[in-house]
């Protein structure tokens, strides 16, 4: 079995070894990341952004040659009356050829001046945080992530992107209750 994942990013494919190495139907899978165009902003701003992001990148890494193809995209959307998106999260989109299966991580708040940074300057989150010197790092979201650094190290970007994956696999897992079959 092959599974392509819609990045290069070395977080992600190993997101998506680690969560899939703990399933039955993917375990005998070999994981590939392609470098493929997400066909969003390069901070996505929204959830239809976020899991437009996630959608591509699983629609355009799948090929005859796969059986799954895995798009993730991190994002920030807007919470009810703030100024500026500050909600974080991830989106997992796990592709079969036919159907496109979703899951979402959990989300974390960042600071009203990294937000702003980010909207007012259209710039990733990775850049808005080194502006503002939280991270001397150039691309944070290849490393711990930037909940990496508020956590302290306590919870990293790898961590959520699994989570995204782990709730987009459970109607394969769950066919039957999801009328898969």
């Amino acid at each position: 079995m092959i599974i392509h994942v819609g990045s290069r990013n070395p977080i992600k494919v190993e997101a998506v070894k680690r969560v899939f190495s703990k399933y039955d139907l993917f375990k005998a899978g070999s994981v590939k990341g392609l470098e493929v165009d997400s066909g969003v902003k390069d901070q996505p701003i929204g959830f239809e952004e976020i899991y437009l992001g996630a959608f591509n990148r699983a629609i355009r890494s799948f090929t005859s040659k796969v059986e799954y193809s895995v798009g993730l995209e991190g994002g920030l959307i807007k919470i009810p009356g703030e100024s500026y998106p500050r909600l974080n999260l991830a989106i997992a989109a796990i592709y079969d050829g036919k159907r496109n299966y979703i899951g979402n991580s959990s989300g974390f708040t960042v600071p009203v001046h990294v937000a702003k940074i980010v909207a007012e300057e259209n710039i990733e989150l990775d850049n808005a945080a080194r502006k503002c010197g939280l991270t001397n790092s150039k691309r944070v979201g290849y490393e711990e992530g930037i909940i990496g650094v508020f956590t302290q190290g306590r919870v990293k970007r790898q961590d959520l992107l699994e989570e995204a994956l782990r709730n987009a696999v459970i109607p394969l897992i769950n066919p039957e209750l999801f009328r898969l079959t």
